[in-house]
């Protein structure tokens, strides 16, 4: 876990240091909708935050969050999943706004009923594509679909599905 959190602000430095080397920064919002593989729990919203670092205009490290709200059969109980990590992704150069990557990180499950929280926090990697449209030189609009693989004893699935808007800085 130590080395996890060491990577995650040794990605973070590197988005935010700039340097002579940089081609372009990237912040974004995104909004959809995720749908876990776990028996007998639904698909929920989601939002969240992204960045992203381009060391070249082919390959960039990125960060990501995400909070997905997962309806339940109970009432006054609430629960998420909240997946957030770093990314690797790789900008097709023949396919103006293409892109593909991995990520990992940790996801974090809770289940409150306004008073308790439990939360179980697990290792996930997977794999994400997606697409960016230029609406001029400083805004992008697109989307992305992400599997996210949960390291737990039942072996659990993040699907994701969001639309996007960047700013390039």
């Amino acid at each position: 876990m130590k080395n996890f959190i060491g990577a995650m602000f040794l990605a973070a430095g590197l988005f935010l240091s700039g340097g002579a080397q940089a081609q372009e920064r990237v912040f974004g919002l995104h909004v959809g909708y995720g749908i876990p593989s776990a028996d007998g729990v639904d698909g929920g919203m989601l939002f969240g935050l992204q960045s992203e670092y381009l060391f070249t205009p082919e390959f960039g490290l990125g960060a990501f969050y995400t909070f997905q709200a997962v309806p339940n059969d109970f009432e006054g109980l609430s629960s998420s999943y909240q997946p957030f990590g770093i990314s690797g992704n790789y900008h097709f150069s023949g396919l103006e706004g293409a892109y593909a990557g991995v990520n990992m990180g940790i996801v974090t499950a809770s289940i409150s009923d306004g008073l308790i929280t439990l939360s179980s926090s697990k290792f996930s990697a997977g794999i994400h594509a997606g697409f960016d449209a230029a609406i001029n030189e400083k805004w992008l609009i697109g989307g992305e679909a992400k599997m996210i693989h949960v390291f737990v004893e039942d072996s659990i699935q993040l699907y994701q599905f969001y639309a996007q808007v960047k700013y390039v800085y």
